[in-house]
This record gives structure tokens, C-alpha cells and sequence, in this order.
């Protein structure tokens, strides 16, 4: 699909636009807390995948402000509404313009209309705020006409993109790459471990509740923080999964990295349960599901799960294996229910306009 930056009116004068898509990625040992909330700085690194198929493309219009209380406008699926994070990241960016010497950027003399699709259910723990705050930076970034920059962080600009794309949300800034990728814990420093067509890798997607979650990540992550008792040592033992992880997707050992990623996805859980309250973002059929998992591996699956804040399960594993686990878990939970999706794409440009 492509978006069209002339899809509603614009009043103002276009200064620029640009298309993006980015993908979703599912981290494989975990993210969770923040030890700066303000930056969104992450309080553990992560390693995830990025997967193909499902994600977001946004188009960012700059226009010349006419009104001097115009304000930035976001359509999300053609329904426009009220995101505090994309107004939060815009701003920010007009900031970095003006610190850069950029006169048009003082006293809000421009605003953004943003419109994305996104291929992923909204705020349900697929991670579309991941690709939808990727692509929406990436947009933003060029349609004010300043080349993409390296996501390597000794160039110019790409630092910068990166701690834009994290202001709205900690982990979007690793749908910047494709493939396998370990963030740390500054946010900012990415090593791509494994491009996408390297390692012949799947996940099974088990979709139980397609509808929106009850607490978002942040107030979730922050809950966590203040309230649990095993999350200082969540964040202690975490490097040691991190490293042992990035040792196994070098070794391409999945059987390693399975057992790391599921040992790295119950320890989380068991930190949002004992928060006060509790935070149970798993159902009954999600629990049925990792029963599945486990007899699959029992009977030669070579099989692992994991799941975010959400009631959704993703199946780790082999490629030739993803047609034969989806099949079993379809006869279980339903064909609608299931999908396959495989290593995925860097956020990129799809399209850009200069109109000054």
C-alpha cells in the first residue's frame, strides 16, 4: 500500500513530505522498565527480530503555520485522533531544528499532518507502536529534507534519529534495522547480529485477543518499577541473558536462544505479577497455548515462546518447521487465529516531495 501526502486538504503551504514503512519487531529477551522516563531510556538492552508483512507506513506534511495556534494533526487508519507520543516526538524534532540553526523551526512556525496505516491490531502487544513511531520519526526526519542518515552511531544525524524514533517508544528504535538486532541499555547503541535472509528463522504468531489492552506498556513498565519486588533483579540478571543470547544467534544455535528467550520472557512476567496490583496480561488461552508448545517440543518440535504485554503467543523456530506448528496451533485455537511471519526489512523511505 502507498499513502498519499494529498490524501486530506492541506490549508498551509507544504514546506516537504515524506513516506516511510517500518516493520514490527518482537524482542526475543525482553525490554522492560525505563530508567529515564522522560528520554524513554531503556532499563535493560533487548534482542529482537523484525519481521516481515505486518507494520506501518506514515506520510509527515510539513506545512508553514497560517494559524498561530495550528497544531500538528495525526490519522491513524483514516480516523484522526489524539496521540500525545507523535506530538511529543514532532516536537522534539522541531527542537533539534532549531538547536541546528534552523530559523523556520522557532516559535512553531511550522506543524506536521501525519497519516499512517498500520497492518498490525492497535495497542493489543503486537508492537505497533513500534513500527508506527519507527516510521513516523524516519518520515518526519526526511520530509524536513535532510538525508537518511547511517543508523551507525559515528554519522552524522544518526544518533539523533535514534533518540527521536525512542522519545515514542523504547523499543521502535529497533525496527530501524532488519533481521536480528541487539539494542542496550543507552537506547541508542544497535548491532544488527543477522540479516534477514541469514538465518532461516519463522515465528508463529497466535493472535488471542485482537482488541486493545486494558494498561499500556509505559504505565505497565512503570507499575513494574515502583511496585514489584523482584524487579531490581530483573534488571541484574538481565545482561547475562542478553550476552549469552547475542553468543547463541552468532553460533545460529536456536535451541540456546530458544531456552534464553523463554527463560527472559517468564522472568518478566513474573515481575509484572507480583506488581501492586498485579498486571496479568495473559488470558486462560494463552496459558493453553504454552501448554501446546511445550508437548510440540516434548514430541521433536523444535519450538519456544514468548510473549509481551499482551495475551498473545509467538512461537519461535525453524522456517521448514513454522507450516507444521501454525497447522497444529490453527486445530486449537482456530485458522483465523494464527499466522507466520519471517525475518523482515530496516524502516525505510517509500517516497519524497519537495515542494520548496
Amino acid at each position: 500500500m502507498s499513502l498519499s501526502s494529498r490524501s486530506i486538504e492541506h490549508p498551509s503551504h507544504s514546506l516537504g513530505s515524506a513516506s516511510a514503512a517500518a516493520s514490527v519487531n518482537i524482542a526475543l529477551i525482553k525490554y522492560w522498565g525505563k530508567a529515564d522516563v522522560d528520554s524513554n531510556r531503556p532499563a535493560v538492552g533487548s534482542l529482537s527480530l523484525t519481521l516481515d508483512e505486518w507494520g506501518s507506513e506514515t506520510t509527515v506534511t510539513w506545512l508553514e503555520k497560517k494559524e498561530s495556534r495550528a497544531e500538528h494533526r495525526f490519522i491513524l487508519n483514516g480516523q484522526e485522533r489524539l496521540d500525545s507520543k507523535v506530538n511529543k516526538l514532532l516536537t522534539h524534532l522541531l527542537q533539534y531544528a532549531e538547536a541546528e540553526g534552523h530559523s523556520w523551526a522557532k516559535q512553531g512556525q511550522v506543524s506536521a499532518v501525519v497519516e499512517s496505516k498500520n497492518t498490525v491490531p492497535t495497542a493489543s502487544g503486537l508492537a505497533s507502536s513500534a513500527s508506527g513511531m519507527a516510521a513516523l520519526g524516519l518520515a518526519a526526519w526526511s520530509a524536513l529534507g535532510w538525508p537518511n542518515p547511517s543508523l551507525n552511531n559515528d554519522i552524522h544525524g544518526g544518533s539523533q534519529l535514534i533518540d527521536l524514533v525512542r522519545i515514542g517508544s523504547g523499543s521502535a528504535v529497533r525496527s530501524l534495522k532488519g533481521g536480528l538486532v541487539r539494542l542496550e541499555s543507552d537506547g541508542r547503541t544497535m548491532t544488527q547480529l543477522c540479516e534477514r535472509d541469514e538465518w532461516s528463522l519463522a515465528l508463529v504468531i497466535c493472535i488471542v485477543d485482537p482488541g486493545p489492552k486494558a494498561i499500556s506498556s509505559r504505565e505497565g513498565m512503570e507499575r513494574t518499577r515502583l511496585t514489584s519486588p523482584y524487579y531490581d533483579r530483573w534488571v541484574s540478571s538481565h545482561p547475562h541473558d542478553l550476552n549469552a543470547a547475542t553468543e547463541a544467534v552468532n553460533e545460529r544455535d536456536l535451541g540456546k536462544l530458544g531456552e534464553l528467550m523463554e527463560h527472559s520472557t517468564f522472568k518478566m512476567h513474573a515481575a509484572m505479577w507480583s506488581a501492586k496490583p498485579p498486571l496479568r496480561y495473559l488470558k486462560a488461552k494463552s496459558l493453553m497455548i504454552l501448554d501446546e508448545v511445550e508437548q510440540l517440543r516434548s514430541r521433536g518440535s523444535a519450538a519456544w515462546a514468548t510473549m509481551d504485554a499482551g495475551p498473545h503467543v509467538k512461537i519461535l523456530c525453524e522456517r521448514s518447521e513454522a507450516a507444521h506448528i501454525a497447522t497444529h496451533m490453527k486445530s486449537i485455537i482456530g485458522q483465523r487465529s494464527v499466522l507466520i511471519r519471517h525475518p523482515g526489512r530496516a524502516a525505510h523511505i517509500i517516497g519524497e516531495k519537495r515542494d520548496v
